[in-house]
């Protein structure tokens, strides 16, 4: 009997379930995180609070061949390359603050794991919107 929560590669190189380890993610809680730190952020750079009429959107899936175009996109923004947030620059960030209150941002951990937020005024977010990618929302729920 197989154990539960694994997966394994047949000999045709498809995965089989729950033969291997894997994890879900929580995404629910990492967008709270990634909207916690973009507020936190946004007041870095601005030295005021995020107006409250304004709603971060938050994407914890952002896959490597997307973060070029990301960052391309921020550069024609005005941002700058990823500044270090902290002295041993386990975190970096690149932000784009547009016109308003409006900014985009891409999150760096440990040179790896990227997350992308952006900032938008609550009445032109439908509601229900988290930010997340509506694949992988149908795709893992």
């Amino acid at each position: 009997m197989k154990a539960t929560g694994f997966t394994e590669r047949s000999k045709d190189g498809v995965f089989e379930a729950y033969s291997s380890p894997f994890i879900r993610p929580d995404f629910a809680r990492f967008q709270r995180v990634l909207r916690k730190i973009t507020k936190g952020l946004y007041y870095r750079m601005t030295n005021k609070a995020l107006p409250d009429d304004y709603v971060v959107l938050a994407n914890p899936t952002v896959r490597p061949c997307e973060v070029a175009t990301l960052m391309e996109r921020l550069r024609s923004d005005g941002a700058l390359e990823f500044q270090p947030a902290d002295e041993y620059e386990v975190f970096k960030f690149m932000s784009a603050l547009k016109e308003d209150a409006r900014t985009e941002w891409l999150m760096q951990f440990y040179t790896c794991a990227v997350f992308h937020t952006w900032t938008l005024p609550k009445n032109e977010v439908t509601p229900g919107d988290t930010g997340m990618p509506k694949i992988f929302a149908f795709e893992i729920y």
